[in-house]
């Protein structure tokens, strides 16, 4: 919890204040300026940390990473499409948009799955964005690592492994005419030996590598853990979870995340 709270929050609320500052000033200067119409004793940087903080709950570290670089790409190119100077509305919006993308997204996995994986009542599918296009445009690509986890709960009411499932998974989104993006089209990389071959032709679409794909995968095996203790805290009725092959509270499953962050970042997962 610490890297999603404390590190990508602070990047997401520099971009946002930066991306929200009119062209020739820093987000600095905007910041002092627009204090004078905020309520006593509110500042423009508590302002936009609460606003971030609400907006991002729930999400993914990746989630919370890709939108701190996509707004902080908008404040290093100030003026490059219609969403300078939109603020917390263009924000916003692009919070609402990426949700229903993912939401969709996750749903589609499960449907795919259900005939292909042993059933269980609870499924759990963590997401990791390797690539998205920037909803500017009527078609909007998506390049995910997905794992899917299903559980069945047991007399003590805690959730039994019972199968997983690894994909990469190339969505397409259309625009429809209320603005909102469906899934148009989904293709998955084949496995095994064919992985790597498929990957290539899969990334060759959005300029990415097999390698940073895989890399992406390695992430969220890591990120599962957090959706395990999200799930927790969501159905307090679970008391646990068991992963690589033990029943673990939310504690234990925060604790190995956290560990498990300071291997792939180092300091950057420090409080």
């Amino acid at each position: 919890m610490k890297l999603k709270n404390v590190l990508f929050a602070a990047v997401l609320i520099m971009a946002i204040c930066a991306s929200c500052a009119p062209a020739g000033q820093t987000a600095a200067e905007s910041s002092a300026e627009q204090g004078a119409d905020l309520p006593q004793g509110q500042t423009e940087g508590a302002a936009v940390e609460e606003k971030a903080r609400d907006q991002t709950d729930g999400l993914s570290q990746e989630e919370v990473r890709n939108f701190a670089e996509e707004l902080m790409s908008r404040a290093a190119f100030p003026g490059t499409d219609d969403s300078e100077g939109a603020g917390y509305d263009a924000f916003d919006e692009e919070i609402k948009l990426y949700r229903d993308a993912v939401n969709a997204e996750n749903e589609y996995i499960k449907e795919y799955n259900a005939g292909l994986m042993d059933c269980a009542e609870v499924q759990i599918v963590s997401s990791s964005n390797c690539y998205q296009d920037r909803f500017i445009q009527e078609e909007v690509k998506f390049l995910n690592a997905v794992i899917q986890n299903n559980y069945r709960m047991d007399e003590d009411n805690q959730l039994r492994f019972v199968s997983s499932s690894e994909d990469f998974v190339l969505f397409t989104h259309k625009r429809d005419e209320d603005g909102n993006y469906q899934i148009a089209d989904a293709v998955f990389a084949e496995k095994g030996d064919k992985l790597v071959p498929s990957l290539e032709e899969m990334c060759s679409q959005v300029g990415m590598t097999p390698d940073e794909c895989l890399e992406s995968q390695a992430e969220n095996r890591v990120s599962v853990l957090y959706d395990l203790k999200t799930y927790m805290e969501e159905h307090p009725e679970v008391k646990g979870i068991e992963y690589d092959g033990e029943i673990r509270t939310a504690e234990e499953l925060d604790a190995i995340w956290d560990a498990k962050l300071e291997e792939l970042y180092g300091d950057e997962s420090a409080d």
